[in-house]
């Protein structure tokens, strides 16, 4: 697929700061480093003031096409999913690279560095969650082993009957 900036463009209308923010805490693990620092690149260059405007409109466009879950190749599809978007991503790089800067760079490089130590981190709390939980069903199970085994009441059977001649 190649995307060009003219084609990106009309995918405006689906860019918000807000819904790039979301997009980015919910999928940057799955999208991967190169996609999330494009994106955080193509977003630092659109909040420079010295990026212009016919640039700023590839930005938001190819930032709309990236935000849409269910574009080309829908965002779930492992392996598959974000090609597109960062082909849509690519394109308005390279449209509009001349004019990033250096502090551009750095700022979508530092960010692209949290949301990665930031998903981490929650992938760590998530696995001390589910070891913890792990091991108290453990204990708990253990500890059910170990119990003495409650005795069950023992119905006396009915006495037979003698039957006298």
């Amino acid at each position: 697929m190649n995307k060009t900036p003219k084609d990106i463009v009309r995918y405006q209308k689906h860019y918000s700061e807000k819904r790039l923010d979301r997009k980015l805490v919910r999928w940057s693990r799955k999208a991967g480093k190169k996609v999330v620092y494009l994106a955080l690149l193509l977003y630092y260059s659109l909040t420079d003031k010295h990026t212009p405007i016919a640039y700023k409109t590839i930005i938001i466009g190819a930032l709309g096409y990236f935000i849409l879950p269910l574009d080309m190749l829908p965002d779930f599809i492992v392996g598959l999913g974000f090609t597109d978007d960062f082909a849509a991503l690519l394109a308005a790089y390279q449209a509009i690279k001349a004019s990033i800067t250096p502090e551009v760079e750095e700022n979508a490089k530092k960010r692209a560095d949290e949301e990665a130590k930031a998903k981490t981190e929650e992938d760590n709390l998530n696995k001390a969650k589910a070891d913890a939980k792990a091991k108290a069903e453990e204990e708990a199970a253990a500890a059910a082993a170990e119990a003495p085994a409650e005795e069950a009441p023992v119905e006396e059977a009915p006495a037979a009957e003698t039957a006298e001649a």
